[in-house]
């Protein structure tokens, strides 16, 4: 989102943006019609006072959901935000999944460690793309208990991007309590990326009796897998003793 100083001829979602960011009344004035009030949420998410935190807190009860979804995405960019942090948690159970997925990523520029548990419930939603949402939170909120809830999201979710980012949010946090269970929930991944991730793990934590592990994947198809399995097996077998 550009800066509220902008140049003129800046333009934000093809709007114009003000060159003399506008005070605070100005902002109030713009609030009350599209589609300045676009470009006034923005605007009052880049300030640092209690007074425009209180109208975007406001705002957050609107009836109309791209109003509440443009104020709690202006709560996380706003200085003071976190003051406001039980109002983003409460928009974590909105109606609509727009505002959610907005509330989830306020709740990660936050960082809100009382939202954890909230995150976690939403990798139960319907909609695909906010269990996606919560589990990228998830990479800044984590707990050591949540890998045994993330593998399974990992193994068992219907959508592919889903269980994709789940990896992801797994191998963030990899180490030494939970390094062999993602092992054997990667090590014969259909996706190559994975088996490396499992390759690689043995090596930084692994030892001599775990060269077997990664023994088939020296013989991989893919390449990168081969060379990850080689080097895990020559790092072990390195190992004093």
């Amino acid at each position: 989102m550009p800066a509220m100083n902008a140049r003129a001829g800046d333009l934000w979602n093809g709007l114009p943006i003000p060159v003399t960011p506008p005070s605070l009344e100005e902002l109030a004035e713009m609030l009350k019609e599209p589609p300045a009030c676009w470009i006034a949420y923005a605007a009052l998410g880049r300030r640092d006072d209690e007074a425009s935190l209180a109208i975007l807190v406001a705002e957050t009860a609107s009836p109309d959901q791209f109003r509440r979804r443009s104020a709690v995405e202006a709560i996380g960019n706003h200085a003071r935000g976190g003051a406001a942090s039980l109002v983003v948690r409460r928009l974590l159970s909105d109606e609509s999944p727009f505002v959610v997925r907005s509330a989830v990523s306020a709740v990660q520029q936050l960082a809100d460690a009382g939202s954890h548990d909230a995150i976690v419930g939403l990798l139960n939603d319907a909609e695909p793309t906010t269990r996606t949402t919560a589990l990228h939170a998830l990479t800044l909120l984590w707990r050591p208990e949540d890998v045994e809830r993330v593998i399974l999201v990992a193994r068992k979710d219907p959508a592919k991007q889903v269980r994709r980012e789940a990896g992801m949010t797994l191998r963030d946090h990899a180490d030494e309590a939970n390094w062999r269970r993602l092992v054997e929930l990667w090590i014969s991944s259909e996706m190559p990326r994975e088996r490396v991730w499992a390759c690689e793990l043995v090596k930084q934590f692994g030892m001599v009796a775990d060269i077997p592990v990664v023994v088939a994947c020296s013989l991989d198809q893919d390449g990168h897998v081969r060379k990850a399995a080689q080097d895990a097996s020559s790092a072990l077998s390195s190992q004093p003793g």
